[in-house]
């Protein structure tokens, strides 16, 4: 799987639209003021998941910082640049995109403190994430396979999992919650991963009930979030440069998360599973105890209604208006092949 190329932004080198900003300039106050924000976003986290919140201090440099940076940037940039930051900051941490509200399934800001918890092995944020997710993730395991090992209090896969999510494997290969980027709250992308850990990695061994023990394997990175302006780097050949379509790629992106915001955590989901889970219609069916009918519907429903803002987000963005038929068709990528593109960023 490919390592992210995504552009990555610091407090001394913010992106152009921002230093531009009135209310940022001059930068070295506007600095002080992002600065603020984002200890802000750490300061109100902390004490919910380190086991000595005033030992894990911020500082610029530090890589949780870039990360709470570069997340509210990106929602920021959906939301469009023009956007009060502040605002949008506030509505991501209820857990809300800020054009048209969609459900984030969560507060991205809290989620990126506590994936660097758990990656940094403290005791309260482990314990937090048996309490809040433990249950959730077993339902999650159930509907992917309903063999008995999945209803004790602690799963054979439990352990494993939580060891794929948290620290650093084989191979110098980097834990997988590096990879969560706070483009969606932490719930849903769980949800993915473990889907992916359970399918990558089930014993299938016949005759006899298999368990994880003396399973070996390793986090491979999981690094889906950046896949998508990787996976459309190979453009057909034309006389643009690349720095010109990693342009094209990022604001594709952008429209392509302002136009998930749109549906609900289950909406996104079921989308997941029928296009980048390939499952088909009855297999969701069983999953939500519905007739493959209604299954049909929704998909159908959901799908309408996620190209519908994505033509809108598409419209609306300068750059990618005039290049919408090229999008579709020099690029010969169907609706459904973009959607099961961007379904890599998890």
């Amino acid at each position: 799987m490919k390592n992210s190329n995504r552009t990555t932004y610091s407090l001394t080198t913010p992106p152009d639209w921002l230093r531009a900003r009135s209310d940022y300039s001059p930068w070295s106050e506007g600095r002080q003021k992002i600065w603020r924000c984002v200890d802000g976003f750490f300061r109100d986290s902390a004490p919910d998941v380190y086991d000595e919140p005033g030992e894990r201090r911020l500082s610029e440099e530090d890589i949780l910082t870039l990360r709470l940076l570069n997340c509210w940037l990106h929602h920021w940039t959906s939301a469009g640049t023009e956007a009060d930051g502040e605002r949008v900051a506030q509505s991501v941490s209820h857990g809300r995109g800020f054009v048209g509200g969609g459900n984030l399934g969560g507060n991205p800001f809290f989620d990126l403190v506590f994936a660097d918890a758990l990656c940094g092995m403290q005791n309260r944020a482990a314990e937090k994430f048996k309490t809040d997710y433990l249950d959730f993730l077993k339902a999650v395991a159930f509907k992917i396979d309903r063999r008995n090992w999945f209803d004790s209090e602690f799963p054979d896969w439990w352990t494993p999992f939580f060891m794929f999510l948290t620290v650093q494997g084989a191979e110098n290969k980097k834990p997988a919650l590096e990879s969560f980027h706070g483009f969606s709250g932490l719930k849903g992308w769980l949800r993915i991963s473990l889907g992916h850990f359970l399918r990558r990695h089930l014993p299938k061994e016949r005759g006899r009930e298999t368990t994880f023990t003396d399973l070996t394997f390793a986090s491979d990175g999981n690094d889906n979030e950046g896949s998508f302006t990787d996976g459309i780097g190979a453009e057909p050949e034309s006389s643009r440069t690349p720095e010109e379509w990693k342009t094209i790629a990022d604001r594709l992106s952008q429209a392509l998360q302002r136009a998930r915001g749109a549906l609900s955590e289950e909406d996104w989901t079921r989308i997941q599973l029928s296009l980048g889970e390939k499952l088909q219609n009855q297999a969701i069916a069983r999953l939500y105890h519905e007739d493959g009918s209604t299954t049909s519907r929704r998909r159908t429903a959901i799908l309408d209604i996620f190209q519908k803002k994505l033509l809108g987000a598409i419209e609306d963005d300068p750059v990618l208006r005039d290049l919408k038929d090229e999008i579709f068709t020099t690029w010969r990528l169907e609706f459904g092949d973009l959607v099961n593109q961007f379904l890599k960023i998890g």
